[in-house]
């Protein structure tokens, strides 16, 4: 609050600036911010009482700009020669290239491999697009932040990145899984899911009789019900 005091009589006025707090560049979120400025005056008598006479009130807005990285993050138009889908082994993205999997078709809850699809903008800014995981075949793709999985999956990547997990579900074979944003569809990806070779018991044969020229495995211990 700000106070201009005079004993002149007739009009007074003043001239103020008002700003924002200055802050880190980047830090401020953007959009509008709106102030409502409240003006009073007041007279005073002999003794000094002061009697409101006014009061004005007025709205002032600042426009805080975002980036262009930043705006390109909840809208914009995705460049799909820009945009990209890798297939990597492992449960954790690593490389811009894709990896030959093959794993066992058991079912678990173990993440073989995972896909990053990247979407961008024609400034190369990462922009949000939906996009479709499908699977025919073996396996099923999983959501990475959350425990759902399925044939087919659609989500809206944050930052323009959406990645998908792919598991066993206990079928063997290939699993084809084609990724599709808004405006690009990817070649299918593979997966290899492959059966656990069955244990073979060989039984192997006694001698009953003991010779004398140094036959072996002929003595065995063995346990009695």
């Amino acid at each position: 609050m700000y106070r201009i005091r005079t004993g002149a009589t007739g009009y007074i006025g003043g001239k103020f600036i008002f700003q924002l707090d200055s802050t880190t560049a980047g830090d401020r979120v953007a959009g509008t911010y709106t102030y409502t400025l409240i003006a009073k005056s007041y007279s005073a008598d002999a003794n000094g009482v002061s009697t409101l006479q006014a009061t004005v009130t007025s709205d002032i807005s600042i426009v805080v700009s975002d980036t262009a990285a930043n705006l390109a993050l909840v809208g914009g138009t995705v460049d799909a020669g820009r945009s990209t889908a890798w297939l990597n082994s492992g449960s954790t993205y690593t490389t811009a290239s894709d990896s030959s999997v093959a794993v066992v078709a058991t079912a678990a809850a173990t993440d073989h491999a995972i896909i990053r699809v990247s979407t961008f903008n024609s400034d190369g800014n990462p922009t949000p697009e939906s996009v479709t995981a499908t699977v025919t075949g073996a396996g099923v793709v999983c959501v990475t932040s959350a425990t759902i999985c399925g044939k087919s999956i659609k989500m809206l990547g944050t930052g323009g990145v959406t990645d998908f997990t792919v598991r066993a579900d206990g079928t063997a074979g290939t699993g084809s899984i084609v990724i599709a944003t808004t405006s690009k569809t990817f070649p299918a990806k593979t997966v290899t899911f492959y059966a656990k070779a069955a244990k073979t018991l060989t039984a192997s044969v006694n001698k009953p009789v003991i010779g004398t020229a140094g036959d072996t495995d002929v003595i065995r211990s063995g346990s009695r019900c």
